[in-house]
């Protein structure tokens, strides 16, 4: 008797072990999911708002913030949820945050870091959106699907927050004489400040390539065309423009040399000198004429760096920052002495 009892119990426990589970509750086991698939959260974030003013601390721009985040769904959310913040499509700032149950909010506070800050600059406007449930973290992090809120409504999880640099925010400027490097090789650049003569009022700012020509000999050296450039800007506008502004050369419509320039005053200018370093291996280009373009606030840094419409200047005139300038290549030897 004993014997049958206990072979029946084997049989029901084997049973039910092997009882099929079906897709929605094998779903319902993955992390971060709910066990309860009928009710959702719903994470929205209410609030999103500046919490002090913007600051240059050890070569970062700092933006304090706060957020309020609730939850108007009928679950709670899951735990270490990561809300971000991003500025055009790159997240520069992301952490966790714990559940927060129906009906219930959350109140997040930090600083915003970016780096490098050199075109957070004076009278522009940073436009943020902070994320709930953000689909990536730190360091460029991808979330998948089973890490994040399998919410009712995923549309409201966003908002907007535009940030006004102060005219008086100071961003520290790059050295003369410190210019960055692209594909073509490295760049000797420097700027200089010269005294203004006058100039036209055509706006607040108003940047102009006033002079672009060569200053120096032609050489080759390892490679390269080496062309030394003077390039003089003058702002024609009423305003000071902003510190860092980015200068560059166009060779094939490709930047080739590009370098920071100090604020230029209204009604004056600053002039800049640098080698532009154009490849040429095979010294092909011996006896041609070579079409270089400056070009004052470039939408292009060194290696190819694009400059977002916030880290520009906003001009009276966007249609006279550019200058032409046609360069001799000699047709003999011109090898650089060592």
């Amino acid at each position: 008797m004993k014997t049958r009892i206990r072979s029946t119990f084997a049989l029901m426990l084997c049973a039910l072990l092997i009882l099929p589970i079906n897709s929605a509750d094998a779903q319902a086991f993955q992390p971060g999911k709910h066990l309860n698939r009928s009710a959702k959260a719903d994470l929205k974030i209410q609030t999103f708002q500046q919490a002090g003013q913007p600051a240059i601390r050890n070569g970062k721009l700092e933006v304090p913030f706060q957020m309020t985040i609730k939850n108007i769904g009928a679950a709670a959310s899951i735990d270490n949820v990561v809300n971000g913040i991003r500025v055009s499509s790159v997240y520069q700032w992301s952490g966790f945050m714990s559940a927060i149950a129906p009906n219930g909010s959350k109140v997040i506070s930090g600083v915003l870091k970016m780096n490098p800050p050199d075109q957070a600059l004076p009278n522009r406007e940073l436009h943020l959106i902070a994320m709930a449930d953000a689909p990536i973290a730190g360091a460029d992090t991808s979330i998948p699907e089973w890490g994040r809120v399998n919410e009712s409504d995923e549309s409201n999880n966003t908002k907007a927050l535009g940030v006004k640099i102060p005219s008086s925010f100071g961003v520290t400027s790059t050295p003369a004489g410190n210019a960055a490097s692209n594909g073509s090789g490295a760049i000797s650049g420097s700027t200089k400040t010269a005294p203004g003569v006058g100039g036209g009022g055509a706006g607040p700012m108003d940047l102009v390539v006033e002079q672009f020509e060569v200053e120096g000999q032609v050489q080759y050296s390892d490679g390269n065309i080496e062309i030394p450039v003077r390039i003089k800007v003058r702002n024609l506008g009423s305003l000071p423009s902003p510190a860092n502004v980015v200068n560059g050369v166009e060779f094939g419509n490709k930047f080739i040399w590009s370098g920071m320039m100090d604020s230029v005053p209204a009604n004056s200018f600053r002039v800049a000198t640098g080698v532009v370093k154009i490849p040429d291996p095979g010294q092909l280009k011996k006896g041609q004429t070579l079409k270089l373009t400056a070009m004052a606030d470039a939408p292009i840094a060194a290696a190819d760096t694009s400059i977002a419409d916030w880290g520009r200047v906003q001009e009276g005139n966007e249609s006279n920052n550019r200058r032409e300038l046609s360069v001799k290549v000699p047709g003999s030897s011109y090898i650089k002495s060592k």
